[in-house]
C-alpha cells in the first residue's frame, strides 16, 4: 500500500535523474559544470532514499481499507467555496484566451499585474485563491477520495472539474496531469491498483489527454509536425527540471543567500506578512520562480525554449547552497514519519497520499512551499494528535 503511494514519485525521481545524465537533447548538460552535476545527484538521491526506506519498513504492516461517508454539511461548502473562488476567474481567463489567445495570456499570467487584477479583481484575492484556495481543494480532494455517499462522489468530480478548467483557462495543462495523478491515488484508497485505475478511468483519462492536446493546439500558430512535436514536449516536459535547476546554478541565477528552511518559516508565516502589508511577491516562494521565469533552456528536440519548473530543490539550494541534500533528507524524513502522530490509518493514509502528490507535483513547480500546504502538512498531524489525546 505505501509503495503504491510513493509508486508515481518514484518513478518520477528515477526518470529525471537518469534523463539528467543520458538525455543530450537540451543546450544545457552536466558536462558543463560536473560539481553542480553531483549535487543534483545527491538532491535527487536524498528526496528518494527515506521514501524507499519508509515503504520497506512498511511492507510488513497489513493495510486494511476504509469506506467512509464524509457528512453533506462539508461537501457543499467545499462545492461553494470552489464555484465562488474559481467560477469567475476561469470565465474571464477564457474570455480573454480566445480574444488574445492562450500563449498570451499564459505568458503574462505571472508577470502582468494589470491582467491579474482584471482576472481578479483584487491582487489580494488572486494571493487567497492561489495560495490557498487551491491547496485546501486539492487536499479535500484526497480527503472524499474514499467516500460512498452521493454528495461527497459529486464534490469529488465538480472540484476536480474546476480546479482542471482553472488552470486550462491560462493556457496550462499541469492541472490536467494532476486530475489523473488524484485518480491514482482514489483508486489506491479505495484497495485497487494500477490496472483497475486504467480499467475505470480509461475513457476518462483519453478525454484529459485530449484536453492537454487541445490546450497545447490552442497555445500555437503553426500546425507543422504538431503531434510529434507534442509527444517530444510532453517527454521534455518530465525530463527538463534537473537541467533548469543545474544550469540556474551554475549561471549563478540561483545563489546561497538564506538559512536552513527559510522557505518553510517564510511560507508558514505568510499570513503574517501580508498582515504588515509586505507584497506577496517578495515571498520566495513567489520571487525565486520568477528568476527562472527567462527561456533559457533550449530542446534541439523539439526546437523549444523552455523557462521555470525549478523544482522544489531550488528553494533548498538558496537557503542551504551545497548542503542542500542533506535538509531535503531531513525535511523528506521529517513529513513522512510525522504521519505516526495519525492515529486512525485512514487518515494516516490520506496524509501520506497527499505528501506524496506535492511531492511529485513539486519536482516540476514546488507546490509543497505553497503557503496553503505548508499549513496542511505541517500541522494535520499534530491536530490529528491533539484530537485523539483530548
Amino acid at each position: 500500500m505505501r509503495f503504491k503511494i510513493f509508486l508515481p514519485l518514484i518513478i518520477l525521481s528515477f526518470f529525471q535523474i537518469i534523463g539528467f545524465f543520458c538525455y543530450d537533447r537540451f543546450n544545457y548538460s552536466y558536462i558543463q559544470n560536473y560539481k553542480v552535476g553531483i549535487l543534483i545527484l545527491f538532491l535527487y538521491i536524498s528526496l528518494i532514499l527515506p521514501v524507499l526506506f519508509f515503504c520497506i519498513i512498511e511492507k510488513k504492516n497489513k493495510i486494511k481499507f476504509e469506506k467512509v461517508n464524509v457528512n453533506s454539511k462539508y461537501n457543499f461548502i467545499f462545492m461553494f467555496i470552489a464555484l465562488v473562488f474559481l467560477l469567475k476567474p476561469l470565465i474571464v481567463m477564457f474570455g480573454v484566451g480566445y480574444e488574445m489567445g492562450f500563449e498570451y495570456l499564459r505568458i503574462n499570467y505571472y508577470t502582468d499585474d494589470s491582467l491579474r487584477t482584471m482576472i481578479y479583481g483584487h491582487p489580494t484575492i488572486a494571493t487567497l485563491i492561489n495560495f490557498y484556495v487551491i491547496p485546501l481543494l486539492w487536499a479535500y480532494l484526497v480527503f472524499v477520495s474514499n467516500a460512498q455517499n452521493k454528495s461527497a462522489n459529486l464534490a469529488f468530480y465538480l472540484i476536480l472539474f474546476l480546479l482542471i478548467l482553472f488552470n486550462m483557462s491560462y493556457g496550462g495543462r499541469f492541472n490536467i496531469y494532476f486530475g489523473l495523478l488524484i485518480l491514482y491515488y482514489k483508486t489506491i484508497l479505495n484497495g485497487g491498483n494500477v490496472f483497475n485505475y486504467i480499467r475505470k478511468y480509461s475513457a476518462l483519462i483519453l478525454l484529459l489527454v485530449f484536453s492537454s492536446f487541445w490546450v497545447l493546439i490552442s497555445r500555437r500558430n503553426e500546425d507543422s509536425d504538431f503531434f510529434l512535436q507534442g509527444f517530444v514536449e510532453v517527454l521534455e516536459y518530465h525530463l527538463l527540471p534537473p537541467f533548469i535547476l543545474a544550469q540556474s546554478i551554475d549561471f549563478s541565477i540561483l545563489n546561497y543567500d538564506g538559512y536552513p528552511f527559510r522557505i518553510v518559516v517564510t511560507s508558514f508565516l505568510a499570513p503574517v506578512s501580508f498582515l504588515l502589508g509586505i507584497d506577496g511577491k517578495l515571498l520566495p516562494y513567489a520571487y525565486y520562480p520568477s528568476l527562472l521565469s527567462e527561456f533559457r533552456l533550449y530542446s534541439f528536440s523539439s526546437n523549444s525554449w523552455y523557462n521555470a519548473f525549478g523544482t522544489l530543490f531550488n528553494f533548498f539550494f538558496v537557503d542551504n547552497g551545497y548542503f542542500a541534500p542533506v535538509l531535503v533528507f531531513i525535511f523528506i524524513t521529517y513529513l513522512i514519519y510525522s504521519s505516526f502522530l495519525i492515529s486512525s490509518q485512514d487518515k494516516r493514509n490520506k496524509y501520506l497520499v497527499y505528501v506524496s502528490f506535492m511531492l511529485y507535483s513539486s519536482l516540476f513547480q514546488a507546490p509543497i512551499f505553497s503557503p496553503g500546504v505548508i499549513f496542511i502538512i505541517l500541522l494535520f498531524p499534530f491536530f490529528c494528535h491533539y484530537l485523539k489525546a483530548k
